[in-house]
């Protein structure tokens, strides 16, 4: 089928943040296609109102960045969501292997496919084993949606997939915020198709109570409570990591930057544990991460040696020391910034106190003072104990002024 590369629609059942296009590669494709021609290897569906990818995002942009606009592509509208994300796994596994964020992509989709069904309730026999209660239990456990149905989905499509290596981009996700925010993302799906129905079911339980009938509104409230508009939203509050005191917790680990650089997941995994550690992460900001990971690549150049995770021990714990060393210092001085910076605060608190109660005494007096030119003749001006005493004070404050500032 001709169509228009420029409108294509890319493949929803891809995470692009966690595994974004790979611009080195289309970089070379783009230079393939000028020199070679545009052969296509592009896999789409006629979906959503438009023709989506699923497969061959970076040589549909490769081709783009060559000049071409339009070509004959394989197009169908036989390809589910399931189906969407199947084809983009086997790319993964097939073209990119265990590189870069294929892995991490490849491990996000699941999560995402298999968080879909649960709270839709699509899936239940499908790839969980178990009932979905469980499996809602499941989204809050550290092993998020469950290490085993996501091996159980990702085995078809990459057999090199381990426990050890799901384990590790689980737990990358989950300390970068991204396993809360696809959760967030499949719920928000759920609820947009579910709403209408769950809607419906509020306004005849609203009906039931205002008759009365106690029965039908349990019934109801039983049918709310499994409602997948229910689960999504219960779903996104487990998944969410909160404090103490509720609040959502900020990530502790910029994945996305890491893995710019460090292009395994292996890698990921061992830089994770060492700036994660206890002694480490009060003193490494989040927003550090990637530019570690960048001086460790750089490092590893320099020393013309091959990046492994033995290389990352030996040299992120040197790194990660001085950056300690600094922000301690850095530390000192922004308690000694802050105080100076309290100090002069308080000192401007008390000049305009000064300077409020001057300016009221100044009107005060300036008024006695004219009251007192026109004094009648034969009455007596009599200060009072009071007014002489706040002379004296007015006088000792001037006096102390003048000694400590001028």
């Amino acid at each position: 089928m001709r169509v228009d590369l420029r409108k294509l629609k890319p493949n929803p059942t891809r995470d692009f943040i966690i595994d974004p296009i790979d611009k080195n590669a289309v970089r070379r494709l783009t230079k393939s296609i000028k020199e070679d021609g545009f052969w296509g290897g592009v896999v789409c569906r006629q979906a959503n109102g438009g023709t989506e990818i699923a497969a061959g995002h970076s040589r549909v942009e490769a081709a783009i960045a060559a000049g071409e606009t339009h070509a004959d592509l394989f197009v169908t509208d036989d390809i589910d969501d399931h189906a969407m994300a199947r084809i983009y796994r086997v790319e993964n596994a097939t073209q990119r292997g265990s590189q870069g964020t294929a892995e991490a992509g490849a491990v996000a989709s699941a999560i995402a496919e298999i968080a879909y069904d649960v709270m839709s309730g699509e899936g239940s026999g499908d790839f969980t084993g178990t009932t979905l209660e469980t499996v809602r239990g499941n989204i809050a456990s550290k092993k998020g949606i469950g290490i085993d149905r996501v091996l159980k989905l990702l085995v078809k499509d990459i057999p090199d997939m381990t426990d050890y290596t799901v384990k590790g981009h689980i737990a990358n996700l989950k300390a970068s915020g991204d396993y809360a925010r696809i959760i967030e993302d499949v719920a928000a799906r759920v609820e947009e198709e579910y709403l209408a129905e769950f809607e419906k079911l509020e306004r005849e339980k609203k009906a039931a109570e205002k008759a009365g009938d106690k029965k039908l509104v349990k019934k109801i409230e039983e049918k709310i409570e499994d409602s997948p508009v229910t689960v999504a939203r219960d779903a996104v509050d487990a998944a969410t990591e909160k404090d103490a005191g509720g609040k959502k917790k900020d990530p502790t680990f910029d994945l996305t930057g890491v893995q710019q650089h460090l292009l395994t997941p292996a890698h990921v995994a061992t830089f994770r544990s060492i700036v994660l550690a206890k002694g480490v992460q009060p003193f490494l900001p989040v927003n550090q991460h990637a530019k570690l990971a960048a001086e460790l690549v750089r490092l590893a150049k320099s020393r013309d040696v091959e990046m492994t995770s033995g290389f990352i021990k030996d040299n992120v714990g040197t790194m990660v020391h001085a950056i300690i060393v600094a922000a301690k210092k850095a530390s000192r001085e922004e308690q000694e910034r802050l105080l100076r910076e309290d100090w002069n605060k308080q000192a401007r608190v008390y000049q305009h106190e000064f300077a409020r109660r001057a300016g009221d005494m100044l009107t005060a007096a300036t008024k006695l003072a004219k009251h007192a030119k026109e004094r009648p003749d034969g009455v007596t001006l009599h200060l009072t104990g009071e007014f002489r005493e706040a002379v004296k004070r007015a006088k000792e404050a001037i006096k102390l002024i003048e000694a400590k500032i001028a």
